[in-house]
């Protein structure tokens, strides 16, 4: 699976995603926060299907790093890091290459994986998949090792096909799990986040989750 970026659609990730060569920090930070808004919208979309997203979460372990989204719903919890690179992104062999070249970021994916899978009780940490979405107007769908790969506008169609392994309870109680735990802000609670208007019972529950938590 081969992907070519559009130029203007190029955007960095953080950290040890931001593409190299680069010498203007500001534009790659609104790069950044373009990937990051165009994948949240994403995952928004999903609520329809029984889906609750959680953004800029605290990557546990390290002090400044963020987790950019988390999405739990029936197909499980799938922690998604976004990216937008220069150049080309294929799939195959059971890696990601950029540019030709295997990319440190799938391992970055499994390592955001693991860290949530610590935060979950025993029975819900084999419901972890870790992911990465790409900012492109190209189709990517793929899969590298245990990583799913996959472009921003692939997003819904990836997500909702993975086998159903949780249920409207299980999806709001860890989704609470996570926002009391990894929400950065010292301890501040942050905006609620809306819920599936599909389903009444999942909105009643994760409300009266939240409550309790906050």
């Amino acid at each position: 699976m081969q992907v070519h970026d559009q130029p203007e659609m190029l955007r960095h990730g953080r950290g040890d995603r931001t593409a190299p060569g680069s010498a203007d920090v500001q534009e790659q930070l609104d790069r950044t926060a373009h990937g990051q808004a165009v994948t949240s919208r994403a995952l928004a979309r999903l609520q329809e299907q029984g889906w609750l997203h959680l953004d800029d979460l605290h990557w546990p372990g390290r002090a400044r790093a963020v987790i950019d989204h988390v999405a739990v719903g029936p197909g499980g919890i799938v922690v998604l890091l976004t990216v937008n690179w220069i150049g080309t992104v294929e799939v195959h062999a059971g890696k990601i290459h950029h540019n030709g070249r295997p990319s440190a970021t799938q391992g970055a994916c499994e390592n955001a994986a693991e860290a949530v899978r610590g935060m979950l009780p025993a029975e819900l940490r084999n419901r972890v998949v870790p992911a990465l979405s790409v900012v492109t107007t190209q189709p990517l769908d793929g899969c590298a090792g245990n990583v799913l790969a996959t472009s921003v506008a692939n997003l819904e169609a990836v997500l909702n096909r993975q086998p159903t392994v949780l249920d409207e309870h299980q999806v709001a109680h860890t989704a609470a799990i996570l926002w009391a735990n990894l929400s950065v802000g010292g301890g501040q609670h942050p905006r609620q986040p809306s819920t599936p208007r599909s389903s009444n019972r999942l909105a009643g529950w994760w409300r009266t989750l939240w409550h309790r938590r906050s």
